[in-house]
């Protein structure tokens, strides 16, 4: 991602001109919460000139850079050329990024562009502080940081200090941070307008004036590596061993012309990532995909979460009425034919890009389930998910709420507290929390979740670091107690990991829920991410390490890793009966 420097012509853009816009949108009235600061972008023709401007829509990656574009009051081309085959020059779109990619913020080495994608807070936030000149400190005090979503220690630490710094703080939770939360054109705007407020009381902290002709040469970033650490490496003896392997096998070994530079050194990092032995931590390599995928709603495949456990690709979980469930896929069945095609020893990102396809195209997956192979034969489907659903189940008289929770995304906290509030106004005899085949997702959702069940503000979550320094999680206050006082029974199974565990585990240590059904998967770790670019195509030469960061523990100080959470009642479903859901049934 290359900056976007202003032209001498942006020397004004921060000045409110002396006529304001006689119009406005015809969509953003007084009432909505970014109303301000649309308004003040507006009368200062920083936003586009249009009759309206959609505020709660989720911004989309073509309507990023055409806010980006104007915000920077940089003139348009006239003769868009764009090299991408998803996107016409006769797009509205067009001459703002073809704006883009003659001032070198987009590659032209791309095949797509995507312009209709939404995308992460997070990424908006990159996009816009390397475009805008924000500069990030890699060497501020971890101690001051105060998101409780993200380690004081992750590659996006600097980014969310400095959002903090500039005033990019969600309202309703300022504790967390949301990296991957979709954000409406609204909030856009109110972060170009915060911005905007930061450079005009920074003046001296980044640069808005330059020349616009200049290198496009990218900058390079920090090192997070200390010089200490890097000495440390050059001097150990086994160093000088690499550097005269690599160098034999580049001058004397027979097939050195079939050998690149960059595969031997990521094959030396994917070493070195498995060396801990721990099935989480992984590196990937440029065009794997398979590590940064979001927790998205809508895709097309057969709907199961994988991992590779200890060399076999293992299904973790099939989503609930999914293709794969419906087959009758289980978790800690184990993958070892796609379309008749050995899987054992495959890499977990062959056998995703194999099992992934349009819908209403098949895939045949052979899978090894106690010993016995067994075949299934899947038509693939688009698949949507709403992660909270709910019903009401009549039971000796009583009226049963029922809410079936099938992952945690950043919506889910929002969806859950709507459903537990509509099922509160009904007056229900009783609750039933189904947890079961729920794979996880984002741990502040599963924690904000507990506190409907906690009379006041409770530890939900402790997290054991590397450096042996443990840190507590409450409770968040919005809807704290809704849940205290119904009887609750949580449905468990070996489906039922990571994100679900810590909900499940909480609730148990609170005494606030009954568990039916079967130990839980026990992932009881967390993972950090790191992404790497190098060369001049950063889209195409992105990396991935993934590492377990710390380990998390139950209120109670429990650790549920590679043992799972123990029902308070065992009980096992057979193939057409749903026996759990049955004895949940009959605790009331």
């Amino acid at each position: 991602m290359k900056k976007l420097i202003f032209c001498l012509t942006a020397t004004i853009s921060f000045i409110i001109p002396l006529n304001s816009a006689s119009a406005f949108y015809d969509d953003v009235l007084p009432t909505n919460q970014y109303y301000d600061s649309i308004k003040a972008l507006y009368d200062s023709n920083l936003l586009p000139d249009d009759p309206s401007f959609n505020p709660d829509e989720i911004l989309t990656n073509a309507e990023l850079y055409k806010l980006l574009i104007t915000f920077s009051e940089t003139k348009l081309g006239t003769n868009p050329h764009l090299p991408y085959e998803d996107i016409s020059n006769d797009s509205p779109y067009a001459k703002y990024l073809q704006t883009a990619l003659d001032l070198g913020i987009l590659s032209k080495d791309m095949a797509k562009i995507e312009p209709n994608k939404p995308l992460s807070k997070y990424k908006i936030l990159e996009t816009m502080f390397k475009t805008l000149d924000i500069g990030t400190n890699y060497f501020f005090d971890r101690e001051i940081f105060s998101f409780v979503d993200l380690s004081p220690n992750s590659y996006i630490t600097p980014l969310a200090q400095r959002a903090s710094e500039i005033g990019i703080i969600e309202s309703t939770t300022p504790k967390f941070f949301k990296m991957a939360k979709r954000i409406t054109k609204g909030e856009a705007a109110d972060y170009l307008y915060k911005i905007r407020q930061y450079k005009t009381k920074n003046p001296m902290s980044v640069s808005l004036v330059l020349n616009c002709k200049t290198d496009k040469t990218k900058e390079p970033a920090p090192s997070s590596i200390s010089d200490k650490t890097e000495k440390e490496l050059i001097e150990h003896p086994a160093f000088g061993i690499f550097i005269d392997v690599w160098d034999t096998l580049r001058s004397d070994y027979l097939h050195k012309d079939d050998l690149k530079d960059e595969n031997l050194i990521f094959g030396a990092i994917e070493g070195m990532a498995k060396e801990p032995n721990d099935k989480y931590t992984t590196f990937e390599r440029p065009g794997e995909d398979t590590i940064i995928d979001s927790l998205a709603s809508k895709y097309e495949g057969i709907g199961i979460s994988i991992d590779d456990l200890d060399g076999e690709i293992t299904i973790i979980t099939p989503l609930k009425n999914s293709p794969a469930e419906k087959a009758g896929l289980k978790p800690n069945d184990i993958i070892i034919k796609v379309d008749d095609e050995n899987m054992i020893g495959a890499k977990l990102a062959e056998v995703m890009k194999k099992i992934k396809g349009p819908a209403k195209t098949t895939v045949k997956l052979t899978i090894l389930r106690n010993k016995k192979e067994l075949n299934f034969t899947i038509t693939r489907e688009e698949l949507f998910y709403e992660t909270v659903s709910y019903k009401f189940i009549p039971k000796n008289e009583k009226n049963i709420a029922y809410i079936e929770l099938k992952s945690f995304n950043d919506k889910t906290f929002e969806e859950f507290l709507k459903t537990a509030s509509k099922i509160m106004e009904q007056n229900p005899d009783g609750l039933i929390l189904d947890l079961r085949n729920n794979p996880g997702g984002y741990m502040d959702v599963a924690i904000n979740i507990a506190g409907l069940f906690a009379e006041k503000q409770r530890i939900a979550l402790k997290m054991k670091y590397a450096d042996d320094t443990t840190e507590t999680y409450k409770t968040g206050e919005e809807g704290l107690g809704l849940l205290k006082d119904i009887k609750t029974v949580v449905l468990i199974n070996k489906g039922t990991a990571s994100a679900s565990e810590i909900l499940a585990g909480a609730l148990k240590d609170f005494e606030a829920a009954k568990l039916i059904g079967e130990k839980t998967f026990g992932k009881g770790t967390a993972q950090d991410l790191k992404e790497y670019e190098y060369g001049n195509k950063p889209n195409e030469n992105k990396s991935v390490l993934k590492y377990t960061s710390s380990k998390w523990l139950t209120p109670s100080g429990k650790s549920i890793d590679k043992v799972g959470i123990v029902p308070d009642r065992i009980v096992k479903n057979t193939y057409a009966t749903d026996n759990q859901l049955n004895a949940a049934l009959d605790e009331f």
